[in-house]
């Protein structure tokens, strides 16, 4: 338990500071670039090596750990040519893709932004040919994060996104309208930074890679087994963002970015506590199953969904509520207008609501990888994907960009549902009673929160009058700490559990 909690106390400081220097990073994007065809253009730069790409490296991640575990448990030897023929393999895929790219480029982009004229079209190809390069190190590092969680060294983890922000930041800072490839070479340069630190904890942590190149061993061919249908999963994904984006262009200018803001915003939720315990949670699930079976899974299972909405609910609440002040703090200066302001506080506002939904799928996809059944998330993620791109194309002519958030809302709350239903198909029902009770605790306790947050709102209007944005803030810091105290109070008074135990399961 103690040793859960360090690991998750690492990994969620150094997400919690990935995250803000991710968000200096799009504060100073906005301020130097507005919501413009550059910014736009920079934020799908971003994507295009991952489509593919961080797919493969995530599918990697997924099933490394139980895979050298076994390779490791044969010999130290076995391992090391693992990890080597990974490696060799996957720098073949990469340079392989990285040619493709350079001589599709045009093509390619138009994916990506379908909206956009020629002259928005040539930001993103000069752009997209460096970051292109980010493949090789991407794969590298995702095995390296691999071979550390396996060793329960979570410290590589917690400094990736760091580095990488920092290297994004740098290339913003020195960038300029004249000179934007310089934001293609900072994202490089934060990948490769990464990289580097990753290998260099590794190496200290007895990494080895014996370099060869096979792809009829046997330990290949399993993760080629398991891998393919989390691949279709996160390329489906990764697809799914590309055509929210693509269907955004087409709206007008800035849109993107909009989204883009907003998504940022609440992601830094998700990730620093969902993303951070699921991490620690991942081979911690693995060796559960093999020890203890399904039943232990389901109880630890119960324990991290009930932490994941108490913490999810409230934030919904504050997100939803002071929206405007956030993104005036956070993005309102420079190039960011009062329309970008406008339309990111409404994006920001809106989205919120999918992160209880987004958070509990984090979960469950985990779950369902520890137990090697890549099947089942992937079958629900294809069926809420299509389902969203289908509401983004019904919705965004009578809504706007609304409705591309509110399909992808609609989406994550299929999923969610999704892996639930097939758990309890497959296994056992997955929600227990108790954890019901603990739902609906929380659920009337945020409903009483938002009206609590409500009327300490229109009581201090006209109150804390020194300007917009600090006003803001102190109304925001007051209804937060009011709306905070009745949350708590209320389910310490309906009798929320709110120990890390579930039956008989402890983590």
């Amino acid at each position: 338990m103690k040793k859960f909690k360090t690991s998750v106390f690492i990994v969620m400081v150094g997400t919690l500071l990935s995250k803000v220097l991710g968000l200096i990073r799009e504060v100073l994007l906005a301020q130097k670039y507005g919501t413009g065809y550059i910014s736009d253009s920079f934020i799908l730069s971003l994507n295009i090596p991952t489509v593919v790409i961080s797919a493969v490296a995530t599918a990697i991640l997924n099933n490394y750990i139980p895979l050298f575990s076994k390779a490791e448990k044969e010999s130290e030897e076995r391992a090391a040519k693992l990890n080597g023929n990974l490696i060799i393999i996957f720098f073949i895929i990469s340079t392989i893709l990285v040619m493709l790219f350079m001589v599709f480029t045009k093509p390619i982009v138009k994916i990506f932004a379908a909206g956009f004229d020629d002259n928005a079209l040539q930001y993103l190809i000069n752009l997209s040919r460096i970051t292109i390069f980010c493949m090789y190190f991407i794969i590298m590092a995702h095995i390296l994060r691999g071979f550390l969680e396996f060793k329960g060294k979570f410290m590589g983890t917690a400094i990736y996104g760091v580095l990488l922000n920092t290297g994004m930041i740098l290339g913003i800072v020195l960038s300029s309208v004249e000179n934007y490839q310089i934001l293609g070479l900072g994202v490089l340069l934060g990948y490769i930074l990464a990289f580097i630190a990753l290998f260099i904890i590794a190496k200290v942590n007895k990494f080895s890679a014996k370099l060869n190149f096979n792809i009829k061993d046997s330990y290949f061919k399993d993760l080629v087994v398991l891998t393919i249908p989390i691949l279709l999963n996160d390329v489906v994904w990764q697809i799914n963002g590309v055509v929210d984006k693509s269907i955004a262009s087409t709206i007008g200018e800035g849109y993107i970015s909009a989204i883009n803001y907003s998504h940022y915003i609440v992601d830094m939720i998700t990730s620093v506590f969902a993303t951070s315990v699921v991490t620690v949670f991942f081979p911690n699930v693995i060796k559960t199953f093999r020890d203890n079976g399904i039943k232990a899974v389901k109880h630890k299972t119960n324990i991290i969904l009930k932490t994941i909405i108490f913490v999810s609910i409230p934030c919904t609440v504050l997100i939803s509520v002071y929206s405007e002040a956030i993104v005036r703090l956070l993005f309102f200066r420079g190039a960011f207008d009062e329309n970008s302001l406008h339309i990111t506080s409404v994006a920001v506002s809106i989205y919120s609501l999918a992160i209880v939904f987004v958070s509990m799928k984090t979960i469950l996809f985990k779950v369902f990888y520890a137990l090697q059944d890549t099947k089942s998330p992937t079958t629900s993620a294809i069926i809420s994907i299509l389902l969203n791109i289908v509401l983004s194309i019904a919705f965004v002519k009578p809504f706007g960009y609304i409705g591309i958030i509110v399909a992808t809302i609609i989406s994550s709350m299929v999923s969610t549902f999704l892996l639930i239903r097939r758990f309890n198909i497959k296994h056992e029902k997955l929600i227990d009673k108790e954890l019901w009770k603990n739902i609906i605790r929380v659920i009337i306790a945020g409903v009483l929160m938002l009206i609590v947050i409500l009327l300490v709102n229109k009581l201090t209007a006209g109150i804390f009058v020194i300007n917009e944005l600090m006003s803001s803030i102190i109304k925001a810091i007051i209804g937060g700490i009011c709306g905070g105290i009745v949350y708590l109070v209320l389910l310490f008074i309906m009798k929320f559990d709110f120990r890390l135990r579930s039956g008989e399961s402890t983590l």
